[in-house]
């Protein structure tokens, strides 16, 4: 269930000193943000208990990032049961396909944190090859429940240069409650898996500033993320 288990990972929660667990296998393919080599469910995956044993010693440990698409897993519940038991905060990151089990997850209140991950609009002509496996739908259906969940909610979109325009850029915002924070992140060629996608500039430091302007009028809060 757990592809890869990173111990020590401070950028992907707001500078926590975390450990990443990521588990195997995803509905969403998407050429310019994830690892292929997670995205079966088969293939090597960590032992759990030697993972668990690690986190119960890791004493300074500030908290636990659950990546891939943890909620089409049926051992789900039964790792966060574990997890839990260590007090440790848990963030579970997801694409958004899965509004159910992310509703029923967060009311048995098993996570503290959820980052819904986005690399086009619903309503973007581009959201079938940016999101290649998601149903729009689903995912709009998973936006509008972020805001009325009992934990912190952000939605995180990457600004993949012709895909994310102020336009769907504003879509996804006026999905969002003035709870949930979306946060645009810059476009990392290296974390893109598609050759067409690796070849792509990311925009300008001018051109990502004026599109996170864009967002000004939302309800929902906003920030920035470099890397």
């Amino acid at each position: 269930m757990i592809g890869r288990f990173v111990k020590t990972d401070t950028e992907d929660w707001h500078g926590l000193d975390c450990c990443r667990l990521d588990i195997r296998g995803t509905d969403v393919m998407s050429p310019y943000f994830g690892d292929p080599s997670l995205w079966d469910e088969d293939g090597y995956t960590e032992d759990t208990d030697a993972v668990l044993d690690y986190i119960r010693g890791r004493t300074s440990l500030e908290g636990i990032i659950l990546s891939g698409e943890p909620l089409r897993r049926k051992g789900l519940f039964a790792l966060l049961k574990e997890l839990r038991r260590t007090r440790i905060p848990i963030r579970l990151e997801t694409w958004g396909t899965r509004p159910a089990e992310l509703d029923d997850i967060a009311g048995a209140m098993m996570i503290d944190s959820v980052l819904v991950r986005l690399t086009a609009s619903p309503g973007s002509p581009a959201f079938e090859e940016s999101m290649p496996g998601a149903n729009p739908y689903t995912v709009v259906e998973t936006l509008e429940l972020l805001d009325g969940l009992e934990i912190p909610t952000e939605v995180e979109v990457v600004a993949v240069p012709g895909i994310i325009d102020a336009d769907n850029l504003g879509e996804i915002a006026s999905y969002l409650g003035k709870r949930t924070t979306l946060t645009l992140r810059q476009f990392n060629p290296r974390l893109a898996s598609g050759a067409e996608a690796k070849e792509l500039e990311p925009l300008s430091k001018k051109e990502f500033t004026a599109l996170h302007s864009s967002l000004k009028g939302y309800k929902c809060k906003s920030a920035v993320r470099w890397v």
